[in-house]
């Protein structure tokens, strides 16, 4: 699995994914051939997950510069349309497929769907390691500041694990109450235990010297996180517990 970034000029690939992608058709969860007139390496049916700047694709081999072109071109293409989402594509031939997966997986059996959707959980799971995907749109469905700085600028918002993923299970990695939006340097901080949050919200600070830096950084230490849940608070007790230096 990898993350990929788009062409960053127009492929040549663009005028078959114009002419014989119809966007309506992709959009009710048709699937839909495009046909290249040569080939190309191949890509085995695999979900791709179109980001802002990058998708997510399984993709095995050790040389990235053999990732197949035209599925490049595909999500550069769609990321091109602004359609975001969880698409599934191959590629052989010089036959290209796309299709929506919701609507892939309602077209399969029990055991296919299965082996689908352990793909687009190994996707999430990447997605969420590097603070993409659906955990970071999970925490902006909670809140979209940090609670400490107030910062809302979502390019200076971090995806921060409250029980580390390093020792988190699946279903906790996904989790959004295992997590806060964190400016940049509070992140940091909160990631190396300096700082921590106490189960009423207040602040919690390691040392004066932290404190110092807080406040340089004009940071209100007497702040108060509002509206913890209790699955939050049992990450958070977790955090004070084995991350935070005390």
């Amino acid at each position: 699995m990898r993350k990929i970034s788009y062409n960053k000029r127009r492929s040549k690939f663009y005028d078959a994914l114009e002419s014989q992608l119809d966007l309506s058709a992709l959009l009710v969860g048709e699937l839909l051939k495009v046909k290249f007139n040569d080939r190309g390496y191949a890509l085995r049916e695999s979900v791709i997950v179109i980001e802002d700047n990058w998708f997510l694709c399984e993709f095995s081999g050790s040389d990235i510069t053999r990732f197949p072109s035209r599925i490049k071109a595909l999500a550069s293409y769609l990321n091109s349309l602004e359609l975001h989402g969880e698409f599934v594509v191959s590629h052989e031939d010089g036959l290209c497929t796309v299709q929506l997966l919701k609507a892939h997986e309602s077209n399969l059996d029990v055991a296919a769907q299965a082996s689908v959707t352990e793909s687009t959980e190994r996707i999430a799971l990447a997605s969420s390691r590097i603070g993409q995907g659906r955990y970071r749109k999970d925490l902006f469905k909670i809140s979209s500041s940090c609670p400490i700085t107030g910062t809302t600028d979502p390019r200076f918002l971090i995806a921060s694990h409250i029980k580390p993923w390093r020792v988190s299970t699946n279903q906790e990695r996904l989790d959004p109450e295992n997590g806060f939006l964190l400016a940049p340097h509070i992140d940091t901080l909160f990631d190396k235990g300096y700082i921590s949050v106490s189960d009423n919200g207040e602040l919690m600070v390691s040392s004066t010297e932290i404190e110092a830096q807080l406040e340089h950084w004009r940071v209100d230490l007497k702040v108060k996180i509002s509206g913890l849940s209790a699955r939050k608070k049992t990450y958070l007790a977790y955090h004070r517990e084995v991350v935070f230096i005390q």
